[in-house]
């Protein structure tokens, strides 16, 4: 049964729009024209 929570909670969080990709890092530049590192990996199916 816990792995028919976490595939649900996975699917979820994915859903949600957490992470899901190997990236360390993406570059944004904000609405008020500052540069913002964002930390990204696989996070959705770790959570």
């Amino acid at each position: 049964w816990q792995l028919g929570i976490s595939i649900v909670l996975a699917v979820f969080l994915v859903w949600q729009g957490v992470p899901q990709n190997f990236g360390h890092y993406i570059d944004a530049l904000t609405l008020q024209g500052a540069d913002q590192s964002l930390p990204m990996g696989p996070a959705a199916r770790q959570i």
